[in-house]
């Protein structure tokens, strides 16, 4: 079983990376995070957690273009093994 956690993330560089290390360090497998604008320094840091694994990002600037909450409710089942239901 993997536990997923889903997060929106904006101009938040100063609590992003404590708020997914402290998940991650917790037990948190997957992070899926909604990215809406972002500043140079949140991108940054984002980018480290993807190029360790242990996150995928969402938003309009990402490869996987979808949008929070539909977008993250699909990528959570997605991850989890179930299939995304077709639009």
């Amino acid at each position: 079983m993997k536990l997923v956690m889903t997060l929106a993330v904006g101009d938040d560089a100063e609590l992003v990376d404590a708020q997914i290390a402290y998940h991650a360090n917790a037990g948190v497998d997957v992070v899926l995070a909604s990215v809406e604008d972002p500043t140079a320094d949140t991108r940054a840091i984002l980018e480290q957690y993807v190029r360790a694994g242990c996150l995928q990002l969402r938003g309009a600037d990402s490869p996987q273009a979808t949008r929070a909450p539909t977008g993250l409710s699909r990528a959570s089942r997605v991850s989890s093994g179930g299939h995304a239901p077709r639009a």
